[in-house]
C-alpha cells in the first residue's frame, strides 16, 4: 500500500503541468486517507475543499408503502475483513446502539445475547427495533420525561428538512424523550428505504448530508474520526462502500447520540 501511495504522490508531481493539480488530489485523497488518516492526508494534500451536497428529493411515505419497508437486500456484502474483525464491529455495534437506545449499558449476557443474533445472520436495524419495541422501553416511554426547548426545536427543523413533515411544538413538547426518539427514527429509516429502492446514490446522499450537518453542529459527542468529518464526500464514501445496513445502523447511532445529547 505504501508503494500505491508513492506511485500517486509521484503521478501528482510529474502530471502538474499536464492536468489541474487539485483534481488530481482529490482523486488519490480517499486511497491516502484509508491508510494514513484524515490528519497526515491534509499535510501531504492540503485540507480538503468542501463540496456542496444537495439533499434529493425526499419521497412521500404512505401507510400502504411501510407494510413493505425494511425489506430492502444487498445481493452481496460490500464488506471485506476478516472475521474476526467483523465481529469486533458487531460487539462495539450493540453495547452502542444499547446506550444511545436506552441510555443505560448492556450486561455481558445481553451483549452475548445480541451479538449472537447478528451471528447467525440477523440484521442492525433489526437490534434496534428489538431494544425500542419490548417492555423494557415501554417502560421508559411510560416515564413522564418531555422534550426541552433545544430539543423541541432541533426535532422541528430535522422533520422538515428531512422527512419533509411537519410536527407543532406544541404536539413536540408534549411528546414522551423516549417516543420521539423512537418516532424520528422510524421515520427516517422509512425516508432511506425508501430513498434506496428507487436509486441507492440517493439514500447515501441523504446520509451524508444528515452526516456532515451533525458533524458541523455537534463534534463534541462524535466519537471517531469519520463520525466528526466535516465533509459531504467523506461521509458518502463511506456509506458506497459499506452495507446497508451498517449506513442506517450508523444513522440511528447518530441521531439517537444527538438528542441525548440534547436531552442532557
Amino acid at each position: 500500500m505504501k508503494k500505491i501511495i508513492l506511485v500517486l504522490l509521484l503521478s501528482l508531481s510529474t502530471s502538474a503541468m499536464a492536468f489541474d493539480v487539485n483534481s488530481i488530489k482529490e482523486k488519490i485523497r480517499p486511497t491516502i486517507e484509508g491508510v494514513l488518516g484524515t490528519f497526515l492526508s491534509n499535510k501531504i494534500l492540503g485540507v480538503a475543499p468542501p463540496i456542496e451536497m444537495q439533499l434529493p428529493k425526499i419521497p412521500q411515505i404512505n401507510s400502504d408503502a411501510r407494510s413493505v419497508l425494511g425489506i430492502v437486500k444487498e445481493s452481496e456484502s460490500k464488506l471485506k475483513i476478516p472475521q474476526e474483525k467483523l465481529d469486533s464491529l458487531n460487539i462495539n455495534f450493540v453495547r452502542e446502539i444499547y446506550a444511545t437506545t436506552r441510555l443505560s449499558k448492556p450486561n455481558n449476557e445481553e451483549v452475548a445475547n445480541w451479538f449472537n443474533i447478528l451471528s447467525q445472520g440477523g440484521s442492525r436495524e433489526g437490534i434496534y427495533r428489538g431494544l425500542v419495541l419490548d417492555s423494557v422501553y415501554a417502560g421508559l416511554e411510560n416515564y413522564d420525561s418531555g422534550l426541552n426547548d433545544q430539543s423541541v426545536e432541533f426535532v422541528g427543523n430535522y422533520m422538515g428538512k428531512y422527512l419533509q413533515q411537519v410536527l407543532s411544538r406544541e404536539n413536540a413538547k408534549k411528546m414522551n424523550f423516549f417516543t420521539i426518539k423512537k418516532l424520528l427514527t422510524e421515520k427516517s429509516l422509512e425516508v432511506m428505504d425508501e430513498l434506496y429502492r428507487n436509486n441507492p446514490q440517493d439514500a447515501f446522499t441523504w446520509y451524508a448530508v444528515f452526516s456532515r450537518e451533525m458533524a458541523m453542529k455537534f463534534s463534541e459527542i462524535m466519537n471517531n474520526e469519520v463520525r466528526k468529518d466535516v465533509r459531504a464526500e467523506r461521509h458518502l464514501n463511506w456509506a458506497q462502500n459499506v452495507p446497508f445496513q451498517f449506513v442506517k445502523s450508523e444513522f440511528i447511532i447518530k441521531i439517537q447520540s444527538v438528542m441525548n445529547h440534547l436531552k442532557s
